[in-house]
């Protein structure tokens, strides 16, 4: 788990209340003091040997632009943490509207899998891979925008070279077969992963 406080700090932004603790990193909203505006930390510790394999995130973030992603606001470096600012997104994740739910009629199927394969889409044609699509991971705004979470996976690839990963199967329910089989990442890997969240749908 991440650890407690200190959090960095910084002269822009004020940290407020937490929104989520993952493995890696914490989530906590914050507001910028010269235009007020509320928006999100992703507050990732990391020791100096790991700062490149943690900054990973920032340099993919900082390449993309869709209406489906979360959008990099902007980032900074601590001796201890990076801190990735970025947009706001309000609602629940997509397994928690789902469990609220049971289950989705098949036009809002058919309505947030064509938004999750636009994303996708998109960052396959900026060759990067998300490789960690969850529904922990796909948040619900109004009205019934899905934006994509969590880029702490993610990688650039080139095609034909297959991408190997240490933490590619913390989640078995999602993981595509080549990576069980440690086989390595592909763009069918993010593929398999969207069709394990249309059956949970």
């Amino acid at each position: 788990m991440a650890p407690a406080e200190p959090f960095p700090t910084q002269q822009t932004y004020a940290f407020q209340t937490e929104i989520k603790r993952g493995r890696f990193s914490i989530m906590r909203q914050c507001r910028e003091k010269l235009s007020g505006k509320a928006q999100a930390a992703k507050i990732i510790p990391y020791r100096p040997e790991d700062k490149q394999a943690v900054l990973q995130e920032y340099q993919v973030l900082r390449k993309l632009h869709h209406t489906n992603i979360v959008q990099l606001q902007g980032a900074y470096v601590s001796p201890r943490h990076l801190v990735l600012i970025l947009e706001l997104c309000a609602g629940p994740e997509l397994l928690h509207s789902l469990a609220a739910r049971t289950s989705y009629s098949e036009v809002e199927v058919r309505d947030y899998l064509w938004q999750i394969l636009s994303a996708v889409e998109y960052l396959h044609a900026h060759r990067i891979l998300h490789l960690d699509l969850r529904s922990e991971n796909m948040i619900i705004t109004e009205p019934n925008l899905l934006k994509l979470l969590d880029f702490g996976h993610a990688q650039f690839y080139t095609p034909g070279r297959v991408i190997t990963l240490e933490h590619c199967t913390d989640y078995v329910e999602t993981t595509a077969p080549e990576l069980l089989s440690e086989q390595g990442a592909l763009p069918q890997t993010d593929i398999w992963a969207v069709g394990i969240t249309a059956f949970i749908m």
